[in-house]
């Protein structure tokens, strides 16, 4: 080594050490460290439960720079507001590494401000995700709170010079810059045969979103910093439809209005009255169960093998980050949940196609458990065109007993033909324990506690159901009326036994006057069409997203909310297509 090259590193070294003797400059690549580890662990925790969280050491140091990147010019006297990152980064690790045991992603941006969501069930729900391994997400910021205190004193009095701001500033943006880089050549190498380096780096957007639907994978394609300012744009930077997107849209609802539908051969339901039980958490593979000796659903059984209704026992949910509302919003409009937002959230209000108005009743009435401003309720409920709502109380959650009790009063009052929507409670998770009396289920030795906990309170539905069908059938509205049985979605795997429940939900109509029984795999968004033809409306302007099963007895297979096709035919572009429609309609505000 000759002598200039020596000089030239003993000066680097002499730079460096002086660098790094200046407590402020330590104190920040000691904020960078905290940050990137806390994300690698908060990584790690969940990518336990979902394994599409692939967040890479090059982007979470990159993201760190940028978030410790204000410390650099902050007044030394402003420096401790440093915290205010470090907590803020530290709820949102713990919010959605709980959020992601429960519901397998993410929490959307503005699921974050929901409060008055937050009912018992709701609390006890995620206060089951709870680790002790969570506590390694506090290890960063106790790291930084000792640097803090080892680097006091000038770490809180020194400035940066400006040519030291900026050449931080600098060397953050192109560690950025090379993070962006390494990302875009992981896309390429993943798919070389569909575009080049180049085509990846520049249309990085493009490129990602081309598998990209859970928050998980958008996270690690985009990295912390850009995935917040993603979701911030989501949120709060409205969508126009273009004359193209409007196009595609309106061609769309063409060729559903074209499509055969099966109203004409139920055209003697029409004059009938719609009551639809949207049940919480009924998995079908309870029916025809018997466990310790009893039936789970003997009421459900035994409508079943009635004459003149539907049985669809294999029904698969495309509910997203909604869950409940979700399912409720897909079968009042006929159209499919947002992908990365919660609907009844983002866009409550609207001029909604909906069973209600394509009927034309004048009376219209939603009983739940649920105070008013769950998911936005009382706000849906006119945008369906709901003309009544009884909810239970805010800080309430209503049991089933009641909600029947309070749909029985209601219907009393309606004027025929009436819509009458019932949303169940009882199923709700978590299952540790039960709201009734213990039946021989729970003697049962197969399964584990949490199972029969959850089928004694489907039993427990089961008899209430019973109870409100004899009801009706006193009042003389069981013969008038259409009655349809669905799901809101199927019980969270994270609250039961490993191995009990298939994903299956059900869907039943009674006095139907079509009697089929059917194991075809159809979706969520298949019950508007179907119950549209079921009551003999011909004509709406809006047929909904999906396929009538009575119009096409060969349909069969969907798209759930994370892109994967379950049991339809090769080609399944339509059923892609239909969610990308649904995406323009609500996001482009086309009603």
């Amino acid at each position: 080594m000759n002598l200039r090259i020596r000089s030239r590193l003993k000066t680097a070294a002499r730079v460096l050490a002086r660098a790094l003797a200046f407590r402020p400059l330590d104190m920040w690549l000691a904020g960078i460290v905290a940050v990137a580890a806390q994300l690698i662990i908060f990584r790690q925790l969940v990518w336990e439960v979902n394994p599409w969280m692939l967040l890479h050491w090059d982007m979470a140091a990159a993201d760190a720079a940028i978030v410790m990147l204000p410390y650099i010019f902050l007044p030394p006297r402003w420096r401790r507001s440093v915290w205010i990152a470090l907590a803020l980064t530290t709820s949102l690790c713990y919010a959605n590494l709980w959020y992601c045991r429960a519901f397998y992603d993410l929490m959307p941006l503005d699921s974050m401000g929901m409060g008055a969501n937050l009912q018992d069930r709701v609390i006890d729900g995620f206060l089951e995700q709870l680790r002790w391994k969570d506590l390694l997400l506090l290890a960063p910021v106790a790291f930084y709170g000792l640097a803090r205190r080892l680097l006091r004193g000038p770490a809180m009095k020194l400035p940066f010079s400006r040519r030291a701001k900026w050449t931080l500033a600098a060397a953050s943006l192109l560690l950025y810059a090379w993070a962006f880089t390494m990302q875009a050549y992981r896309m390429y190498s993943i798919n070389s045969d569909k575009f080049s380096f180049w085509y990846a780096l520049t249309n990085y957007r493009s490129t990602y979103r081309l598998s990209a639907y859970k928050y998980t994978q958008h996270f690690s394609y985009m990295g912390a910093v850009w995935y917040a300012l993603w979701q911030l744009r989501e949120e709060f930077i409205p969508h126009t439809l273009s004359a193209d997107e409007r196009a595609r849209v309106e061609g769309f609802w063409k060729e559903r209005r074209n499509r055969p539908t099966a109203a004409d051969r139920f055209a003697d339901n029409r004059g009938k009255n719609l009551i639809f039980i949207i049940v919480e958490s009924l998995s079908a593979d309870v029916l025809n169960l018997e466990v310790g000796g009893i039936p789970v659903t003997p009421t459900l059984d035994s409508l079943a093998r009635t004459d003149g209704v539907l049985v669809a026992t294999r029904m698969r949910p495309q509910v997203g980050h909604g869950r409940s509302s979700d399912g409720q919003f897909m079968y009042n409009t006929g159209l499919l949940p947002l992908r990365h937002a919660v609907v009844s959230k983002r866009f409550p209000s609207a001029d909604y196609p909906s069973l209600v108005k394509a009927l034309g009743v004048r009376n219209a009435a939603e009983v739940t458990g649920d105070p008013p401003t769950f998911y936005s309720h009382s706000t849906t409920n006119v945008s369906y065109g709901y003309t009544q709502f009884i909810s239970g109380g805010t800080g309430n959650w209503r049991r089933d007993n009641w909600i029947f009790a309070q749909a029985d009063s209601v219907i009393a009052t309606l004027r025929q033909p009436f819509v009458a929507t019932v949303i169940t409670l009882t199923m709700h998770d978590p299952y540790k324990s039960i709201t009734g009396s213990r039946t021989a289920i729970s003697s049962d030795k197969r399964f584990v506690q949490d199972d029969l906990n959850y089928m004694e309170e489907v039993h427990l539905f089961d008899s209430r159901l019973g109870q409100f069908l004899d009801g009706l059938r006193r009042r003389g509205l069981y013969d008038n009326s259409v009655i349809v049985i669905a799901s809101d979605h199927e019980p969270r795997r994270t609250a039961l036994g490993p191995d009990f429940f298939t994903d299956d939900i059900l869907f039943m109509v009674l006095n139907s006057g079509a009697s089929l029984v059917t194991d075809r795999v159809i979706g969520q968004i298949d019950v508007f069409p179907t119950v549209l033809d079921l009551m003999g409306v011909a004509d709406y302007p809006y047929p909904g997203l999906g396929t009538s099963i009575v119009a096409d007895t060969t349909r069969h297979g969907l798209v759930d909310l994370y892109g994967n096709v379950i049991d339809a035919p090769a080609d399944s572009t339509d059923l892609r297509r239909a969610w990308d429609i649904s995406e323009l309609l609500l996001e482009g505000r086309y009603f």
